[in-house]
């Protein structure tokens, strides 16, 4: 071999920009953020599940919770952005989905 072994992270980091996929630390600060950003009412019936191509997508279990989000869009992604340095979030996309469904 010719090049010195590479961290797994670091492999994994590249892979995830490779495709377009925010940082797994970015996510991961996301979700532990969320409850204190929209409120523990309001977390409880919505949650994060993707970061990619600076699209973050969150699951809401019901229509009134999705429009909920979506009038906070500007402010939950603004509150994300300065929060976590080095992100790059653009906007937020609200899917209506029950808990527990694909």
């Amino acid at each position: 071999m010719d090049q010195d072994p590479r961290r797994v992270a670091d492999s994994v980091g590249l892979l995830r920009r490779q495709l377009g996929l925010g940082s797994a630390s970015g996510f991961a600060a996301m979700v532990e953020m969320w409850p204190g950003l929209v409120g523990e009412e309001l977390s409880s019936r919505c949650r994060v599940v993707d970061l990619r191509a600076g699209t973050m997508t969150v699951d809401a279990f019901d229509p009134a919770t999705a429009e909920m989000l979506k009038w906070s869009e500007r402010r939950l992604v603004d509150s994300f952005t300065a929060a976590i340095p080095g992100e790059r979030l653009l906007k937020m996309n609200v899917r209506v989905r029950r808990p527990g469904t694909a």
